[in-house]
C-alpha cells in the first residue's frame, strides 16, 4: 500500500507542466478563501473557482482541519475555455457514500447535452467503481478501473493523449490499461460562452449528478 507521501511523489515528474493547483486550504465559512488557485500558467483563461456559498471545509487526508472541502450538494466551476491538448487531472476524494453515482469532475461540449457529447467526465459509480468517460458525438467511450469505499481517501484522476486518443484512469498511483477515442471525433467545447470545468457535478438534460463527500488538492497538468 502506497503512503500518502509516495502517492504525492508520483506527480513530481509532472510538476513542471502543472497548470493549476487548487488546494482548498481555507478558513471556516469563507468561500472566497478557496477561490484563488496556485496558477503556474494562465492557460486558456484558466482562473479562479466559482465557490458556492455555504460550503463546508473538511479535514484533509493528513487530518489537517479546514484543508479540504466538503462538496455534498454543492459543486465548483473552474473558469477555463479549453482543456490543454494533452491533459492530466488528479485529485484526492473521500466519499460519504457510494449508494449513487458521484461525479468528481466534468466538462461538456455544450452544457446539458447527453453523455455522448461530454468532453471529459470522471465518475465514481454506484458501488464505488471508477470510470473515465469521453464522448464522440454518438456514444460515450468508457475506461473502468479501480474502486473506492466510503470514508477513506483515494488519489484518483485521468489523463488524455491527443496524438493517440488514449485516455487512462488513475487510482492511488496505479494507471489503467486505458481506452481510446478517435481524436477527430472527440467532443470539444463549442458552446458560447464556453462551459466551465465542473468539480462535483455533471449537468444533464435529465438533471445534475453531484458528488457526495470531500475533495482536496485538485491539479490540472498540461500533459
Amino acid at each position: 500500500v502506497l503512503t500518502d507521501a509516495a502517492i504525492e511523489s508520483l506527480a513530481s515528474d509532472l510538476d513542471r507542466e502543472l497548470l493549476a493547483f487548487y488546494d482548498f486550504d481555507s478558513n471556516p465559512g469563507t468561500p472566497s478563501g478557496i477561490g484563488a488557485p496556485d496558477i503556474l500558467e494562465n492557460f486558456h483563461g484558466m482562473g479562479s473557482l466559482n465557490a458556492p456559498e455555504g460550503y463546508s471545509p473538511a479535514a484533509d487526508n493528513d487530518g489537517n482541519s479546514n484543508d479540504a472541502i466538503n462538496l455534498t450538494g454543492q459543486h465548483l466551476d473552474i473558469f477555463i475555455e479549453d482543456l490543454p491538448t494533452d491533459f492530466t487531472i488528479l485529485t484526492w476524494v473521500n466519499l460519504t457514500n457510494t449508494a449513487s453515482d458521484n461525479i468528481v469532475f466534468s466538462k461538456h461540449s455544450n452544457d446539458g447535452d447527453p453523455l455522448a457529447n461530454v468532453e471529459v467526465m470522471f465518475k465514481i459509480a454506484t458501488g464505488g467503481s471508477m470510470y473515465g468517460e469521453m464522448g464522440n458525438g454518438s456514444s460515450a467511450i468508457v475506461d473502468n478501473f479501480g474502486s473506492v469505499t466510503a470514508g477513506s481517501w483515494y488519489h484518483v484522476g485521468m489523463s488524455y493523449e491527443a496524438a493517440t486518443g488514449a485516455f487512462h484512469v488513475f487510482h492511488n498511483g496505479n494507471r489503467s490499461a486505458g481506452a481510446s477515442i478517435t481524436p477527430a471525433s472527440r467532443q470539444q467545447d463549442v458552446s458560447t460562452p464556453k462551459t466551465d470545468l465542473e468539480i462535483g457535478r455533471v449537468n444533464l438534460d435529465s438533471g445534475p449528478i453531484l458528488f457526495n463527500g470531500n475533495i482536496d488538492r485538485f491539479r490540472i497538468y498540461g500533459r
